[in-house]
């Protein structure tokens, strides 16, 4: 399965969004380091800040509310932690 093809999830609204905000983060020098370095003891919500964070959650998908964009971003902070192989076997 090729990077960034969430066609293995079943509910069609998670599926589009994490395909989108994946290329979000594709698209943005940085971003996958921000991710990577991000603790995970720490909310998307409340503990991330600086130009990176701001330029991510503008172009995130469009219908998010703030739950649903910081479990976006713990799905795709897997990914950059752990790689695409050992997302899409658990």
């Amino acid at each position: 399965m090729a990077k960034g093809d969430f066609s293995f999830i079943d509910d069609c609204i998670q599926r589009e969004l994490l395909t989108h905000d994946y290329k979000v983060i594709e698209s943005i020098p940085g971003a996958w380091d921000a991710l990577r370095n991000h603790d995970t003891k720490k909310s998307f919500m409340w503990d991330t800040e600086g130009e990176i964070w701001t330029e991510i959650r503008s172009l995130m998908w469009n219908g998010h509310s703030g739950a649903s964009q910081s479990l976006s971003l713990r799905e795709l902070e897997f990914i950059a932690k752990y790689g695409w192989e050992k997302y899409v076997q658990r």
